[in-house]
C-alpha cells in the first residue's frame, strides 16, 4: 500500500502539467488554432479555478477521517475538475465563436 501512495502521490503531482502541454499542443495541431487556444485556455482556467475552490473546502463538505476521507477527497477532487475542465470548455467555446477569427494564427 506505500507503493501505491508514492505512484499516487507522483502521478498527481504530474497530471496538471501534462494536460497543460496536450493543451498546447492540441492547440498548435489545430486547423484553427485560434478558436482551440481560447476553448483550451477556458477549460484549463476553469478547471483550476475549480481545483482550488474544491481544495479551500475540503472540511466543510468531507468530515470522515483516515484513508477513506482520503479516498472521498481525491475522488471529490479529480471528478469536480473534470466538471470544471468540460463547463470552462463549453463556455470558451461559445465566446471563441463570438471573436472574429478571419486574421491568420
Amino acid at each position: 500500500i506505500m507503493k501505491l501512495d508514492k505512484i499516487a502521490n507522483a502521478a498527481s503531482k504530474s497530471v496538471n502539467p501534462l494536460i497543460v502541454v496536450s493543451s498546447g499542443i492540441k492547440t498548435l495541431r489545430s486547423d484553427d488554432p485560434l478558436t482551440t487556444g481560447i476553448t483550451e485556455t477556458g477549460a484549463i482556467a476553469t478547471m483550476f479555478a475549480g481545483e482550488r475552490l474544491i481544495k479551500a473546502n475540503y472540511d466543510k463538505f468531507v468530515k470522515i477521517p483516515g484513508r477513506l476521507g482520503a479516498v472521498i477527497r481525491g475522488a471529490t477532487l479529480v471528478l469536480g475538475s473534470i466538471a470544471c475542465y468540460e463547463a470552462g470548455s463549453r463556455m470558451a467555446k461559445g465566446f471563441a465563436k463570438s471573436v472574429n477569427t478571419n486574421f491568420i494564427c
